[in-house]
């Protein structure tokens, strides 16, 4: 009984000095720990770049020299000619760090989700490639416009039984183009003299005007919403339909008609100009001119 103690004893002693000079063996030589510092973008996009920054650190005492790595990229992953996936370094001092920089294309096909990579490393002291896994998040490139309408004006001022140009601007926003779109007015306040305009194509980041002519029914004043049906196809030439509303206000018909006279066009300003400017060149200037002469003349004539 005591012989199978003491063995006991013994085994766990032996144990506790192999695991203490494995650990010392380990702080004192080069040992390489890598890790995913970033990626940028984040997430990464389909059909663009990312860069990778991996930070490799030399947690050991001694210096690792000779010290190799090689990014091995996975689907949708890949290098393109524009970098390389080996990298060399002769030393990392023990305790110091280095980062790789790695710059990898993303295929435009991807789908959202996660891409996995692998960096084989080794250094002169032990010749053998070790390796480690990382994964970056990937989204799918957004391929579809996206429209939103954007109300503008509505002139003259709306009043029941009147007729008024509604101005809306139509704004894609996305990095989808929009081909072959037609826009499509509706509206209970009133009856649209053409409720379709075609606009055909609409690039991303940019916008363009529709018009419609209102023909406002006898309602009541108020807030009134007009349905906007914006179809169009998309890269693939698939039809899509997208919507959106702006708001028209009807005022009573006594204040429109008011505001109306009131509200003079400057256009009506520059005709008075130009007619007073005219009155002087061609009437009171030659008058001038004429009655200066007479009263010089009669002067001389003395």
């Amino acid at each position: 009984m005591n012989g199978r103690k003491y063995l006991l004893i013994f085994f766990v002693f032996v144990m506790v000095m192999a695991h203490a000079v494995i650990a010392e063996s380990i702080v004192t030589s080069a040992s390489l720990k890598p890790t995913l510092a970033k990626y940028d973008p984040y997430p990464a996009e389909a059909g663009d770049y990312v860069k990778i920054f991996i930070k490799v650190e030399n947690v050991g005492n001694a210096k690792a020299e000779n010290a190799s790595f090689e990014l091995i990229p996975r689907y949708p992953l890949y290098f393109d000619g524009s970098d390389k996936s080996f990298r060399e370094y002769g030393i990392i001092n023990g305790k110091d760090d280095i980062v790789l920089e790695y710059k990898l294309g993303v295929n435009k096909d991807a789908v959202k989700g996660d891409a996995e990579m692998t960096l084989r490393y080794k250094t002169s002291s032990i010749n053998l490639w070790l390796e480690k896994d990382f994964n970056i998040s990937v989204n799918k490139n957004p391929t579809n416009p996206e429209l939103v309408p954007m109300f503008v004006s509505l002139t003259p001022s709306a009043y029941p039984g009147s007729e008024s140009t509604l101005n809306v601007d139509i704004a894609n926003v996305a990095p989808g183009t929009a081909y072959y779109l037609i826009v499509e007015a509706e509206t209970e306040a009133a009856e649209i003299l053409k409720k379709q305009v075609f606009i055909g194509t609409l690039e991303p980041n940019d916008f363009d005007s529709v018009e419609f002519l209102l023909k406002i029914k006898e309602i009541y004043p108020g807030i009134y919403p007009v349905k906007l049906t914006m179809k169009y196809k998309d890269k693939d030439y698939d039809e899509k339909i997208s919507y959106g509303t702006v708001d028209i206000v009807i005022i009573d018909k006594a204040i429109a008609l008011q505001s109306l006279k009131q509200e003079t066009p400057i256009w009506i300003y520059l005709v008075y100009i130009v007619i007073i400017l005219l009155i002087i060149r061609y009437l009171i200037w030659p008058w001038i001119k004429k009655t200066h002469s007479f009263v010089r003349n009669r002067k001389l004539g003395k």
